[in-house]
């Protein structure tokens, strides 16, 4: 008899455990609960974090479902968007052909010096050649994130039930947001002077499509926008092409300079060399004329002793040690060796 009532206490304390387990909560002072009844939202417990702490509801007919009372951030990526045309461009339209090039073009050209022109990009020319970019306008990698609070519990219970759906929810029509407001400015202005404008009416324009999930848009911030990695890597090889291009044209004109500089120094040199030549013949001209007269002179003063001294200059080259010579006793050449006052 004992051991049935040890039994039955031992179930009744278990079904008792159970219900009690199934009866109580805990309300975290970060967390709101919303209490459900066959589904259906009944009450928000600490909704202005005035009520953590141990509650009550109906086993098995009620339960709870918690979400962060905090700010969250949300980070929705990198989204592709496409900015507004520049204000010289806002005629473009969609049916619009190819953009042609204006006839105003960057040509690098050291100094004022006439030359090959190393390259001409014509202005307004699109890098990447798309409709968009012939028409001012341009595709970005825009990587946002979006900080948010559940406001209202209970609607967004009913929109999006649970936290994944919400943020699912809120990163699409950030992106809706996003293309809207960023497609009404150019792409400098939103790394440059408008981008605090841009961000704030992506957050304005967000919150207002968000109040149906009852979420409360805290903040939205760019934190990059960078070109799309194919339009990177298009843009890059054409900017290589390009400068390429102007090395080979700078090139071209140093070559060019260089022919001239070679061509006038080698011309100087010719007129310099002829004109040492020119003044060389005239100096041995002079010294030759000089030669001349110096002779005449000291044979005018002297024509005997002239005569000798050319003799003996003639046998000093002429006569050398161990040469022998052949010539016939009367021969002119020495006529000093029989007589000193050379005749024969």
């Amino acid at each position: 008899m004992n051991q049935r009532y040890i039994v039955a206490g031992g179930i009744a304390a278990a079904i008792l455990i159970v219900l009690l387990i199934n009866s109580l909560y805990i309300v975290r002072i970060d967390r709101q609960a919303i209490l459900l009844q066959f589904g259906a939202a009944q009450d928000v417990i600490n909704q202005k974090g005035d009520q953590a702490g141990l509650h009550f509801k109906t086993p098995f007919v009620q339960n709870v479902i918690f979400y962060d009372r905090r700010n969250v951030g949300y980070d929705v990526g990198a989204t592709e968007v496409t900015t507004g045309a520049d204000d010289a461009q806002q005629g473009c339209t969609a049916n619009a052909g190819p953009a042609k090039p204006k006839p105003d073009t960057i040509v690098v050209t050291p100094g004022d010096q006439p030359g090959p022109t190393p390259t001409a990009t014509p202005t307004g020319t699109p890098l990447g050649g798309s409709l968009n970019q012939s028409c001012g306008l341009q595709r970005l990698a825009v990587d946002a994130f979006v900080r948010y609070r559940i406001s209202d519990p209970k609607q967004f219970y009913r929109a999006a039930q649970t936290i994944q759906n919400g943020e699912t929810q809120l990163g699409q029509r950030l992106q809706a947001a996003m293309r809207d407001e960023i497609g009404n400015v150019k792409a400098s202005e939103i790394v440059s002077t408008k981008r605090t404008e841009v961000m704030r009416a992506i957050r304005d324009r967000l919150q207002q499509s968000m109040q149906i999930l009852g979420v409360e848009v805290i903040d939205v911030r760019i934190r990059r926008a960078d070109l799309p990695r194919e339009n990177t890597l298009r843009v890059y090889a054409q900017m290589k092409t390009v400068f390429e291009a102007q090395a080979q044209g700078i090139r071209s004109l140093g070559d060019a300079e260089y022919a001239n500089i070679k061509g006038e120094a080698d011309r100087r040199a010719q007129v310099a060399v002829a004109e040492a030549k020119g003044y060389a013949a005239q100096t041995r001209g002079d010294g030759d004329k000089t030669r001349t007269e110096i002779y005449a002179k000291a044979y005018g003063a002297d024509p005997e002793f002239y005569a000798f001294w050319r003799s003996m200059q003639a046998y000093k080259v002429a006569i050398k040690e161990g040469t022998p010579l052949v010539l016939s006793p009367d021969s002119e050449f020495f006529k000093y060796f029989k007589d000193s006052q050379g005749s024969r």
